[in-house]
């Protein structure tokens, strides 16, 4: 047997103050959800991120972690933090100085919440960039190769980007070795190539390669390739050491291949690393 409200308008205001009552007081809890203390270390990390992205564009470090023709993806990013973090700059000074519902960022609908984000939680997210401030900017090296060089390298349609064999790279080199067709024609042509130290268990005394890193995107797609040197005081260089090699090409025997060995002529082992020191596809 229903008994009927004795006003249905007291009870639909009843229920409605108890639910807003409730809501209230959801609310109200939820003013804690980001204190001013918390928005200030959010600024903090989005200013900083896109400080950090910045310097790397600025300073050219940003080519030893992507390919550079993705440099303006990382200019943008850096925009949007910049953004992001003066958003959160304006939040932080309403939250400490305005007093309002908006103080502390966050106003919930009925029915619908989110998670609260913590101190703990904030410095998780601050935790690539400190990787980024105590890790050093520097390609990567010998170190990096993880094993043995890639034997042969990408081709394209152009082999090498020109006739003249002073010109071509590392990567050139073995294009045009493994892709012409004819590979004996490389004897006697000069080598004036760049590239880092780096020896392999078992290669001949008196050897090195000089290597490269091959990058299609980013560093950890990048992979390694390089010719071998001979060069009678190649056992006085340390390995990682970034040199400049000169001399004529013989294709020989090298190990269980036949590739394409620079005589060494000059080996200058005080260029330093050259401003790219990624080779590209």
């Amino acid at each position: 047997m229903d008994i009927a409200h004795p006003n249905p308008g007291s009870r639909a205001a009843d229920l409605g103050g108890h639910e807003g009552h409730e809501h209230g007081e959801h609310v109200a809890s939820s003013h804690g959800h980001l204190k001013p203390e918390q928005w200030l270390l959010r600024t903090c990390l989005f200013a900083g991120m896109g400080a950090y992205f910045a310097h790397l564009w600025i300073s050219g470090n940003l080519g030893y972690y992507i390919n550079t023709r993705f440099v303006w993806l990382s200019v943008v990013a850096a925009l949007v933090f910049f953004m992001l973090g003066a958003s959160s700059l304006y939040s932080f000074l309403r939250a400490r100085f305005g007093g309002a519902d908006l103080a502390y960022g966050h106003r919930e609908l009925a029915g619908h919440s989110h998670p609260p984000i913590t101190f703990p939680l904030l410095l998780v997210l601050a935790a690539p960039l400190a990787f980024g401030l105590l890790v050093p900017s520097r390609p990567l090296g010998a170190s990096a190769v993880g094993g043995d060089l890639v034997p042969t390298a990408p081709t394209d349609s152009s082999l090498a980007a020109s006739f003249n064999s002073l010109e071509w790279t590392v990567v050139d080199w073995l294009r045009v070795f493994y892709y012409s067709g004819n590979p004996d024609r490389l004897n006697g042509r000069e080598a004036d190539v760049v590239g880092f130290v780096y020896r392999r268990a078992g290669d001949p005394k008196g050897h090195f390669m000089v290597a490269r890193f091959l990058m299609s995107c980013c560093s950890a797609d990048a992979s390694a390739v390089g010719v071998p040197v001979a060069w009678d005081r190649s056992d006085d260089l340390p390995v990682d050491t970034w040199v400049r090699v000169r001399g004529p090409v013989k294709v020989q025997q090298f190990g269980k291949n036949a590739l394409p060995v620079i005589e060494a002529k000059t080996v200058d082992a005080s260029i330093g690393p050259p401003a790219q020191p990624y080779l590209y596809p």
